[in-house]
């Protein structure tokens, strides 16, 4: 059996109750960078990677990335408007047993590796089901979408910064980018290639 054969850090994720208001709030703390915001999305082979299958169908989800300037490092933030899950966050102490809500590495060999950790005795799954298995991210339309860039904006005194909210038509989920499930990956997050190559992107938790 194969150990999984990492290539890097893709992200990590943090769960939120508003991702706008998220975005805000890691901008003035980190000074982290918006650069993708996915609202309201519905993606069956996403749901099912992280675990719904059964609410698969009607589950939905809103998305941002955000990238902290000087570093490599990608913030996921994540909002599940269906299935809904607890509303109030639970604070841990610095010597509580809690973990990470989930780190992404890619990997080059997915099928091998979610084998692999799957057959280790000491952890668990987010699906304990026979079922739970390396699900393909579905189709996925370039308007679900929305790239945020940063562009300066002259005035007559000074110059300020503004977010602006693109749709982009040529954005898909490649087969390399997606390395963890319930979670996109562009290569770090969406990898802004041509559709006409296909591709969709894998997931692994």
């Amino acid at each position: 059996m194969e150990k999984p054969n990492f290539t890097g850090l893709s992200h990590v994720c943090i769960f939120v109750d508003d991702v706008k208001d998220a975005f805000a709030y890691y901008e003035r703390i980190l000074g982290a960078v918006p650069n993708q915001h996915i609202p309201h999305w519905k993606n069956v082979g996403f749901f099912q990677a992280g675990g719904f299958i059964e609410e698969a169908k009607e589950a939905e989800v809103s998305i941002g990335f955000m990238d902290v300037p000087g570093t490599k490092f990608t913030i996921e933030l994540m909002c599940y408007h269906k299935p809904e899950g607890r509303k109030e966050p639970i604070i841990f102490k610095a010597n509580d047993i809690s973990g990470a809500r989930h780190v992404a590495l890619k990997v080059t060999n997915i099928e091998e590796a979610f084998a692999y950790i799957k057959a280790q005795p000491d952890v668990t799954l987010i699906n304990t089901t026979d079922d739970y298995r390396v699900y393909q991210i579905s189709k996925t339309e370039p308007s679900d979408f929305i790239i945020l860039t940063r562009r300066r904006k002259t005035m007559r005194r000074r110059s300020r910064r503004r977010l602006t909210f693109l749709e982009t038509p040529n954005i898909f989920i490649s087969s390399t980018s997606m390395v963890c499930s319930g979670s996109l990956s562009r290569d770090t997050r969406i990898s802004g290639t041509d559709p006409e190559r296909g591709g969709n992107g894998y997931a692994i938790y």
